[in-house]
């Protein structure tokens, strides 16, 4: 193999592992498609019943989208947000209302 081949097969496989890794150190994951939650991970049930009626009462996404919350270096949770083309407004308000919901102990 030439050697330019064997390092495009190793950035590739560092690539797999990283991405691997990085998703388990996820504190909470939520999977939203549809309209509705249809997985939750890290939250009780009724923090995921109270972010299932916002999804469905307050946004409009019909295609899959992947939210994972990591904790921050400086304290708190940072969220990620991906899988659809959703405006800054739309992942801003995604954020603030996990931001209401998930960081407050005393609620979930």
């Amino acid at each position: 193999m030439e050697p330019l081949n064997i390092l495009g097969v190793m950035v590739l496989i560092g690539f797999v592992l990283w991405s691997i890794h990085r998703s388990r150190n996820a504190v909470l994951t939520l999977v939203i498609d549809n309209n509705k939650l249809t997985e939750s991970a890290g939250i009780s049930d009724r923090c995921a019943s109270e972010i299932d009626q916002f999804v469905r009462q307050d946004l409009e996404v019909s295609t899959r989208v992947t939210v994972r919350g990591y904790r921050a270096p400086q304290g708190g949770i940072r969220y990620e947000i991906r899988g659809a083309n959703l405006d800054a407004g739309t992942e801003q308000q995604i954020r603030n209302f996990l931001k209401q919901v998930v960081c407050i102990p005393t609620r979930c």
